[in-house]
């Protein structure tokens, strides 16, 4: 009875060790988030039944590979497979890790190309190509039974669990925002959360959830970055950053006059200042008369302005407000200064919204005050009086409109 005793105390003290280990391993380990992203070459041939059949034959097979991974598809398509895109992707869809497995060859002896980055700590996981050969055909009839042995494989060892038990408790309606951007980085949420980002990268947030946030990114020299965020558990973000424009060159019409333009930011993403010229040398007419018309006149002008809306914004206001000299070109005198209209005012009220890259369309209406001593000779030049005030020494022309391209330096 006494060795029973001794025995069963010792099974007791057993069982409870293992409890206690297993609650110490979940208070200091949570599960990582891996996004699986697949693409495929122009080369490899997959049908489009197909390609929605890998993604889930291959989830399926990962996530029996690794029970103590939790395996995410992309929350939307991915707009290349750089790096930065699959980072940026990963933070978006609730992921802390990702693994990018591009397909080309074809259908009977692909080569998958496997790429992963773990976000946590920054790192290269996986950089391989792992052909497939001597292996049964991928088609619909086979990838529901489809292993994948070849690339669960590469899993082993990787995306260390994190550890939690450091981390402040929380509620049940809350979540942990983690930002990954550059170190000094502000990070700040509509409704008041703000932190700043440390030397190792990170910054979090504990804020209420499920609900919508404005995510604001600042730090002087870098573009401010902004965006909509919707979270409803904790979520990595990774923040691209770009240093921010100096510098501005514009092509434009004014009405059918061309103009170019450089700008110059003393205050970046805010203040500008702008210097340009517009030529009468060659312009079109849309009339039944003449498709293009001459005038020998040049207005070289200088701005300042500011803008309205942040940096970040699908369609930015901005005004703008300086004044011109008019050049004649006479044969005589190459470029003169115009006798009829010397200089004037101006002012700009535009819009701006990005169309890719640096490249930034804009429209601006730009009405022009000339100074004159003679306006009644000044009227019997125009082609037209439509849009002209004609003064005792002054014109206004109030049908003044630009649109152009943009770029940002």
């Amino acid at each position: 009875m006494r060795r029973f005793h001794r025995a069963s105390l010792l099974l007791f003290i057993l069982v409870a060790a293992c409890l206690a280990g297993q609650e110490k391993a979940d208070l200091t380990e949570t599960p990582r988030r891996l996004m699986l992203v697949i693409r495929q070459s122009g080369t490899a041939g997959f049908s489009a039944e197909e390609l929605t059949l890998i993604p889930r034959s291959m989830l399926l097979a990962l996530q029996e590979a690794r029970g103590d991974l939790v395996l995410l598809e992309p929350a939307r398509a991915a707009a290349d497979s750089s790096d930065e895109e699959m980072s940026r992707l990963a933070g978006e869809s609730g992921a802390d890790c990702w693994m990018l497995v591009e397909i080309s060859s074809a259908k009977d002896g692909p080569a998958f190309r496997v790429r992963s980055r773990d976000l946590l700590n920054g790192s290269a996981v996986i950089d391989r190509t792992v052909p497939r050969q001597g292996r049964e055909e991928l088609s619909v009839m086979t990838l529901p039974n489809e292993r994948w042995e070849d690339l669960s494989v590469l899993l082993t060892g990787a995306y260390p669990p994190s550890e939690t038990a450091d981390l402040p408790k929380r509620d049940q309606g809350s979540a942990l925002l983690t930002v990954r951007a550059l170190p000094g980085t502000t990070v700040s949420l509509s409704g008041g959360a703000k932190a700043t980002v440390g030397p190792d990268g990170r910054a979090e947030l504990t804020i209420p959830v499920p609900a919508a946030y404005t995510l604001r990114a600042a730090l002087r020299g870098s573009s401010t970055v902004g965006r909509p965020l919707y979270l409803q558990a904790d979520r990595v973000l990774t923040i691209p950053q770009e240093p921010v424009p100096r510098f501005a060159v514009d092509a434009s019409a004014l009405m059918t006059w061309p103009g170019f333009a450089v700008s110059f930011f003393p205050v970046p993403e805010r203040v500008f200042v702008r210097a340009g010229l517009t030529t009468y040398l060659l312009g079109l007419t849309f009339s039944s008369e003449a498709i293009i018309s001459s005038d020998p006149l040049t207005n070289l002008d200088l701005l300042a302005g500011v803008y309205m809306s942040p940096a970040y914004s699908a369609l930015r206001a901005y005004a703008g407000v300086g004044g011109f000299i008019r050049f004649v070109h006479a044969p005589a005198w190459p470029v003169h200064l115009d006798t009829l209209c010397p200089a004037g005012l101006q002012a700009a009220f535009g819009l701006e919204t990005p169309i890719g890259g640096s490249a930034r369309f804009f429209a601006e209406y730009e009405p022009m005050l000339y100074a004159t001593q003679t306006p009644d000779f000044l009227r019997s030049t125009q082609r037209s009086e439509a849009g002209w005030v004609f003064l005792d020494t002054a014109a206004l022309h109030l049908l003044s409109f630009r649109i152009g391209m943009r770029w940002l330096r």
